[in-house]
């Protein structure tokens, strides 16, 4: 893992989800690109409606950009390896642009956690840029702080097929850092097992075979991302990692009460990988 790439919006949220990554990137030896992107006011009337460029607007960011750098630097010293890009346009579609462009390993995000409206607004612009690329991306909340990974708890529900890529990535985290994975089934097992389960948790074993990991289930399951938050704190985990199927219990989770119950109110990272 190289480049870390890291949209920042100047906020409170923006410099600790900046301070995480820079210790990741540390602790990994890699790169971080803080990447801001600035909408200017709409042409007023007579004017060509489009967004139209400014020069003093982007030296005004630039300058804001590495004033957010030096703060940065001050409060995580030790990785002076931080390139800064501002560009024009609007925030998701231009973090995609930058992705396309900087091929980063890894993006990270965070998430606000100061009411609904900016738990609505910063999770949509993370979700927006989630849905529309495949590089693997870390939500961080509020409470986040960067700790040595030493335990990953990875959340399935053995529904779907299983991307081998996707356990791939996962398996390069773990390595990074030597940790090991508690895979969490979502399912309960009074559920029965199907064929498609069983064959799903064979080529998640078979995967994970040369990693150290073990098996849990959720003991209740009416509350999940409250259980899954108990579960990552009894078993002192530093990373969760998901994988959000399409039309599956997992993809629900993610995409109705993930960015409310775990990002917003956990202490502990999110890794999205993609199928």
């Amino acid at each position: 893992m190289k480049t870390i790439l890291v949209p920042i919006d100047y906020s409170n949220t923006a410099m600790g989800a900046a301070i995480y990554a820079s210790e990741l990137a540390r602790a990994i030896s890699a790169k971080i690109i803080l990447f801001h992107a600035y909408h200017p006011p709409l042409p007023t009337t007579g004017a060509e409606f489009g967004i139209l460029p400014d020069l003093d607007l982007d030296k005004e960011n630039e300058a804001l950009l590495e004033t957010f750098k030096r703060d940065l630097l001050k409060r995580a010293p030790g990785n002076t390896n931080i390139e800064c890009t501002v560009k024009i346009g609007f925030a998701v579609e231009e973090i995609i642009n930058a992705v396309e462009e900087k091929k980063p390993d890894l993006i990270v995000m965070g998430v606000s956690g100061g009411g609904m409206v900016s738990e609505f607004v910063m999770g949509s612009n993370t979700m927006g840029v989630l849905r529309k690329t495949a590089v693997p991306m870390i939500i961080v909340p509020p409470r986040a702080h960067f700790k040595k990974i030493a335990t990953i708890v990875f959340a399935c529900d053995y529904k779907g097929e299983i991307s081998i890529k996707a356990i791939s990535e996962l398996k390069k985290f773990a390595t990074l850092f030597h940790a090991k994975i508690c895979v969490l089934n979502l399912e309960k097992p009074e559920e029965g097992i199907t064929f498609e389960k069983a064959v799903n948790g064979i080529q998640i074993e078979g995967a994970l075979n040369t990693t150290e990991h073990s098996l849990h289930f959720l003991p209740n399951r009416n509350e999940i991302a409250s259980e899954m938050n108990d579960f990552i704190d009894s078993h002192d985990a530093e990373l969760l990692v998901m994988i959000p199927h399409k039309h599956s219990l997992l993809h629900r989770l993610f995409n109705q009460s993930i960015t409310k119950h775990l990002a917003f109110h956990s202490h502990v990272p999110i890794l999205a990988l993609h199928e």
